[in-house]
């Protein structure tokens, strides 16, 4: 699949506008406090992005179709950023920033075998993104605490829900399967059914 055609294709645009978090948007994003409980969850978050980045990493040396192979250095550059995010609202709670060096690619890569076929390395792409996106919802909506790391983490949050779809879509495509109509969806709705890498993405 051609680059051009494989970007018509997927539905990256207007995913997010439904997954506003209430509460996770508003106010002007300058409080800092929460203490070790919010600093423990940034801390997690910023591991969580910088082992995305070396999943990524790991994976564009595993891919073929240069459309993949440009969306996952796309993502990775999201992931990088959201890292940064992070790792700028774990200084201010006075802890240490994690260290993309320290990082290895999630251990189910090591699931993925010698010769892996494309649609399993962006089943386990997909799989990290919901992972993601669920936890950030869970702790931007219920447990972090100082405004300013909420409101980072709630917009992270439709980020990965976004390269999620996206994913699913080329996935789909690359499988012959119909795309799902996104338009409207909840997040619920978006990650029901689904089968976490290493199922089989054709059961799910």
């Amino acid at each position: 699949m051609d680059r051009k055609s494989f970007l018509r294709k997927v539905p990256l645009l207007g995913v997010g506008t439904g997954l506003v978090l209430t509460g996770c948007s508003t106010g002007t994003g300058t409080d800092d406090s929460g203490g070790s409980d919010d600093l423990t969850i940034l801390l997690e978050a910023a591991e969580v992005e910088a082992q995305a980045i070396q999943t990524y990493n790991a994976a564009a040396g595993l891919l073929s179709t240069q459309a993949y192979i440009d969306i996952a250095n796309l993502y990775k550059s999201h992931h990088e950023e959201h890292l940064t995010t992070f790792n700028t609202l774990i200084q201010t709670l006075d802890g240490s920033p994690i260290n993309l060096s320290d990082a290895g690619p999630d251990e189910r890569a090591g699931d993925l075998g010698s010769d892996p076929s494309e649609a399993d390395i962006i089943h386990l792409a997909m799989t990290l993104e919901l992972e993601a996106a669920d936890a950030y919802f869970q702790q931007s909506v219920a447990q972090l605490q100082g405004t300013n790391a909420k409101l980072r983490m709630g917009e992270i949050f439709p980020v990965e829900v976004a390269h999620f779809v996206t994913l699913k879509g080329a996935l789909d495509a690359a499988l012959g399967l119909s795309a799902a109509n996104v338009a409207g969806a909840s997040f619920v709705d978006i990650k029901a059914d689904f089968t976490p890498f290493p199922g089989s993405y054709t059961d799910s």
